[in-house]
């Protein structure tokens, strides 16, 4: 298949988890995953999952599901 979509997931010792997911397209053509969750941050092109999502011909997409865990504060600080 040309579609391959991934996702990998770390917590820290905080107990903040980050799962991101990744869309790979080796297509000529636009293909469409379902496997990514909605409202999820695209990272490349900015936007966000809808939970159909079309992955661009012969393009990759990265998703990112960071959850703060306690008493911190998020990936930027803020």
């Amino acid at each position: 298949e040309d579609l391959w979509v991934f996702s990998e997931t770390t917590t820290d010792a905080k107990g903040a988890v980050d799962t991101v997911y990744v869309g790979i397209n080796r297509n000529d053509t636009d293909r469409t995953t379902t496997s990514v969750p909605s409202g999820l941050p695209e990272l490349v092109v900015g936007g966000t999952s809808t939970g159909s999502d079309a992955i661009p011909a012969r393009e990759t997409r990265i998703y990112s599901g960071y959850v703060a865990g306690a008493g911190d504060a998020g990936a930027d600080g803020g």
